[in-house]
């Protein structure tokens, strides 16, 4: 299964659980942050990342260009703290590791 069919059947299954109206809202703020131009200003692929130290998933801080220097690869993953105690760990790992093997 590909990562963007895992993502899709992870969207459907949200869609279910949270019901049409709070996804359709979802949808509105997808749509206004489009709209923004914030996507077209952000890195593209194969852009040189800024060197910038991260707070890592375990409180610890992690320089992007040390962490690139010694794996040669990252995933970055913005979250919402307040948003975090409501995501799917089980599901984010696992569309991680889609992406990891397309990589």
């Amino acid at each position: 299964m590909t990562l963007r069919s895992e993502l899709d059947a992870l969207k459907s299954s949200w869609e279910q659980r949270v019901g049409k109206e709070v996804a359709a809202t979802e949808a509105t703020h997808n749509d206004a942050l489009r709209q923004s131009g914030i996507p077209e200003r952000a890195l593209g692929v194969g852009a040189a990342f800024p060197d910038v130290a991260l707070t890592n998933a375990r409180g610890g801080r992690t320089r992007i260009c040390d962490k690139l220097a010694r794996d040669g690869t990252i995933a970055l993953a913005f979250v919402d703290p307040d948003y975090r105690r409501r995501l799917e760990p089980s599901a984010a790992l696992d569309a991680l590791r889609g992406l990891e093997e397309e990589a």
